[in-house]
């Protein structure tokens, strides 16, 4: 866990951004190559007293970053002492009594509400001993103060062996913090599912709310007017009045009976004297003289005799 890669980030003033860059780059140039660390700093934003710089590497060698920047500083504020001190003798001997006090710094990091607080413990008992333990006064302010929604300020005060010391401290407790993505169990990535918008799993598309562009699978779309033969979604069936008969069903029309279908028949004692279909010449009923034989019974029947 301590010898993994860290993320570390923090607010630097305008003015020891120049100083940790150096002339012409040399100062950021060997904290890179004596830290074996990736760092980075924000463009200058106008009217912004401060930029972020983010550093990657393990937890030691962020502290080596931590301790050559604090060197840097620390020599640029003795140079323009100097500098003040040539200039005005008589104002240099006045601050010579502060001079012999430690120089004290101020360290402004931004983590996570994850790590602020792993950080703090429970009921403060971690961030209570790194604060004995190091000398430093180590501060952690309310959620959105990093600069990000999500983010919270950690400010460490001190001299700079107590503010080493306490950074160490602060980067061992960080690297013993589970990462955020395993704690959610594995369904951070379910969870941004559905704050895009995108529909809840077991709730079939179609239903109102849902939109369903195409259906369920396999089945053709609907028709933007219904299913034919019945109403639209939401849409009542026109009412039926009282005593109204309800409108007959259409069916398709019959084809016309083929010609002599409503002819009369001839009766059952008649059609057994009637010549068969193997008699007539394997003929059967519509030979002509199968026809000629039911005429003749007909007008038999009405009394008549002869053919016409």
């Amino acid at each position: 866990m301590l010898g993994e890669t860290l993320m570390m980030r923090l607010w630097l003033s305008n003015m020891n951004v120049g100083t940790v860059i150096g002339k012409g780059g040399a100062n950021i140039k060997s904290i890179r190559e004596k830290s074996s660390c990736r760092v980075s700093i924000s463009e200058h934003v106008p009217h912004a007293p401060e930029r972020m710089m983010t550093v990657t590497g393990s937890a030691q060698s962020l502290n080596t970053v931590i301790e050559m920047m604090l060197d840097a500083i620390e020599e640029a504020q003795a140079q323009h002492k100097a500098s003040k001190a040539a200039e005005n003798p008589e104002a240099a001997e006045a601050a010579a009594g502060e001079d012999a006090k430690e120089t004290t710094h101020n360290l402004k990091l931004v983590m996570s509400n994850n790590q602020a607080g792993g950080i703090i413990g429970k009921a403060g008992a971690n961030i209570k001993a790194m604060r004995e333990e190091s000398g430093a006064f180590i501060k952690v302010d309310a959620s959105g103060t990093g600069g990000g929604p999500y983010d919270r300020l950690v400010i460490v005060n001190g001299t700079k062996a107590s503010l080493i010391k306490a950074h160490l401290l602060l980067m061992f407790k960080v690297a013993e913090i589970p990462d955020e993505s395993a704690q959610s169990g594995g369904h951070q990535g379910s969870y941004k599912q559905q704050k895009t918008g995108m529909p809840m799993p077991g709730i079939p598309r179609g239903y109102p709310g849902v939109p369903s562009p195409g259906g369920f699978p396999g089945f053709p779309p609907h028709a933007a007017g219904g299913a034919p033969g019945y109403p639209q979604y939401g849409q009542q069936p026109p009412a039926q009045q009282y005593g109204q008969q309800p409108p007959a069903q259409q069916y398709a029309q019959q084809p016309p009976p083929p010609p002599n279908y409503y002819a009369q028949q001839p009766n059952a004692a008649a059609a057994a004297q009637l010549p068969s279909a193997a008699s007539d010449g394997g003929l059967g009923a519509q030979s002509p003289g199968f026809l000629q034989a039911q005429q003749y019974l007909q007008y038999a029947q009405l009394g008549l005799q002869g053919l016409p």
